[in-house]
């Protein structure tokens, strides 16, 4: 159950390092950045959305479920992998690393929705890169790769 419009959320802080304070509000377990904490304009964001979340009945459902599948997150992944991993104007090796990590991953639960994905499936992965003949080293990298797949819009739930 979501949350009633009797307790909104909370105008929150976060500082940074550099002394820039930014405010921000959760809904519906999303971050939304308002701005500089503590200006009119953040606190105008603030209920702005406030109120638009209100109107549309956000605070009151929890947030939908994203119905994205392995595949999915793997190919989003690895196009952000290709822009990162740059150093000097070219692409690193990093990327095709992560694509050499993800075969086994794909091969077993690509068509698996990314929410059921789970730590004994995780273990099954690793299993396949054991029976591959890959050494530890190699194995435990490439499940380092997989678990740094996560984000907050769509995640691999290994940890």
């Amino acid at each position: 159950m979501g949350r009633s419009l009797s307790t909104p959320p909370r105008y929150c802080r976060q500082k940074k390092h550099f002394g820039n304070d930014l405010a921000f509000v959760e809904i519906a377990g999303r971050r939304h950045y308002l701005g500089a904490y503590g200006t009119p304009e953040s606190q105008e964001a603030y209920h702005r959305l406030l109120a638009e979340f209100a109107a549309s009945g956000s605070l009151r459902t929890p947030a939908p479920q994203l119905e994205i599948t392995v595949v999915e997150v793997a190919e989003r992944y690895l196009t952000w992998a290709k822009d990162y991993y740059v150093k000097h104007g070219k692409e690193t090796a990093e990327p095709s690393n992560v694509a050499l990590a993800f075969r086994p991953l794909i091969k077993l639960y690509g068509r698996t929705k990314a929410a059921e994905f789970g730590p004994r499936a995780l273990k099954a992965v690793r299993q396949e890169m054991i029976d591959n003949g890959g050494s530890r080293k190699y194995i435990n990298r490439h499940v380092g790769r997989l678990r740094a797949s996560k984000s907050a819009k769509y995640e691999l739930r290994v940890t």
